[in-house]
């Protein structure tokens, strides 16, 4: 353990030094050899063996990992020092199939190291589902209760349950607060909307005849509809700081801007988040929308194709319309068709993540106020129930997206028993950032830089999707028209 300590300081360079061609051994098989024997004797000839094959992006993920490592080193910091090292050990393996038990003994060596320093690594239950999702298992037949009609039903593979169980315990002490945000709430700013492509008006999308707009005008701008608007926008300004400015991301697209430029960087932020948050959005919480986002995002980077059925999707992804939802990711990111102005809602979802407050989300919950009984607006009459909050915005002198974020809290408040806590989106995406690390023992920056932003590795949360044995989504289930959460 000696050696590999006294190692650390010359990672860096010895893999600078093989990036410019100085050095024929490759860094990765050099930073297998300075593992401890112990941790080395755990793995088999044949993974050995790949280590050489590694790919250039492993390397550049190692190289970065081990100046993480180095620095800590040198300046004393042992919990950075055990933390980078695990990470160093992640980023070596990480493109080679080694058994979870391997990847678990590789990851006891890392916390030696912790050790050897002063500082201990946090345990991780599940350190294999930083690479990969849970196992998947075979779906069961199930009998519809309503229509007594049999169908294929998801159920979790032992693997699945027993990371249910322990997501379970992590999630309630994260839901509790303790922990440290990744991105603060309380400093969070809108993504720059000057940066992207200019958008479409989608108060425009209305009836072509003056007649038939003016039937529409009277069936959504009313004085009840407005006044059902503004007391639930005065109930959600009681907890205006949470439910206040919810869209905010720009913490998050900054990520995405270092990691890839200017540029390249708002490019795959629009694609990953914004976007892919829109695609997934039917019938979906937050968190369950965050995650079945980045699923479609980790397909797409690894070459895989989308499942059509629920049941083949791993735990935790799920919820009332996750086929619909991963069909639509499949359609708008995977194909390149966009999110367009054909569908407002899911536009005007994305375009208030990019910073856009001038368009108004209006979903399930928000239709429900405008006209209850509605889940949607009629097809070709989005700009009518649109128009009424940007209406009811102007005469209160704040942002359409602001008063539909308010309000949304306040109606969601008043329909919940005991209450609705309101909580920004960038929380969530805090929430599953720590449930990921924790689960994993990744730190939580490279949770952000491999998983959110390059979508290397999986994401967690705690939504929609925790199912019991036996239990599932339809596999033909679909999503009502433009629903939203």
């Amino acid at each position: 353990m000696g050696d590999f300590l006294s190692n650390l300081s010359n990672i860096p360079q010895y893999a600078a030094d093989w990036w410019n061609g100085k050095r024929s051994i490759n860094p990765v098989s050099w930073a297998w050899n300075a593992l401890p024997q112990n941790v080395r004797d755990t793995y088999t000839s044949g993974a050995r063996s790949l280590v050489d094959m590694s790919t250039p992006a492993s390397v550049r993920d190692y190289t970065t990992s081990a100046q993480d490592t180095a620095r800590s080193a040198m300046q004393g910091d042992g919990w950075g020092t055990a933390t980078n090292a695990l990470g160093t050990v992640n980023a070596a393996l990480g493109a080679i199939p080694i058994a979870g038990m391997g990847v678990t003994l590789a990851r006891k060596g890392a916390q030696d190291v912790g050790k050897a320093v002063g500082m201990g690594v946090r345990e991780a239950p599940f350190p294999q589902l930083g690479m990969r999702y849970p196992e998947i298992a075979p779906p069961v037949q199930a009998i519809d209760k309503k229509s007594q009609k049999p169908y294929l039903a998801k159920q979790l593979s032992p693997e699945a349950q027993a990371f249910q169980k322990e997501r379970e315990v992590v999630a309630k002490d994260v839901a509790a607060g303790n922990y440290t945000p990744y991105f603060k709430p309380e400093e969070r700013f809108p993504a720059d909307i000057s940066q992207y492509d200019p958008r479409t008006d989608t108060t425009s999308v209305r009836p072509v005849k003056a007649a038939t707009q003016e039937k529409w005008e009277g069936v959504y701008n009313t004085p009840e509809a407005k006044q059902r608007l503004n007391e639930a926008y005065d109930r959600g300004q009681l907890q205006a700081d949470a439910s206040g400015n919810w869209y905010h991301m720009g913490q998050l697209e900054n990520e995405f801007v270092k990691e890839y430029g200017a540029e390249e960087g708002r490019k795959l932020f629009k694609e990953r988040f914004a976007d892919a948050m829109a695609a997934t959005t039917g019938g979906a919480d937050p968190t369950s929308n965050l995650l079945m986002a980045h699923y479609g995002n980790y397909l797409k980077a690894a070459g895989q194709s989308v499942p059509q059925n629920a049941y083949d999707m791993p735990f935790p992804i799920g919820g009332r319309y996750a086929s619909t939802n991963m069909d639509q990711f499949n359609k708008m990111i995977v194909q390149g068709q966009g999110v367009t102005p054909s569908n407002p809602k899911r536009y005007n979802f994305s375009g208030n993540f990019l910073g856009d407050s001038s368009g108004a989300t209006i979903d399930e919950q928000m239709m429900g106020l405008i006209k209850p009984g509605m889940a949607s607006p009629t097809p070709g009459t989005y700009g009518h129930a649109e128009g009424v909050v940007r209406q009811l915005a102007n005469e209160r002198g704040v942002a359409p997206s602001y008063f539909q974020e308010v309000a949304w809290a306040g109606a969601k408040d008043a329909k919940t028993p005991g209450g609705y806590a309101s909580k920004p989106m960038v929380q969530h995406v805090n929430e599953a950032i720590e449930r990921t690390s924790r689960l994993t023992g990744i730190p939580p920056e490279e949770v952000v830089r491999r998983g959110l932003v390059r979508a290397e590795m999986p994401l967690y949360g705690i939504g929609a999707a925790a199912v019991p044995i036996g239990l599932g989504q339809f596999s033909g289930q679909t999503e009502p028209q433009d629903r939203l959460f």
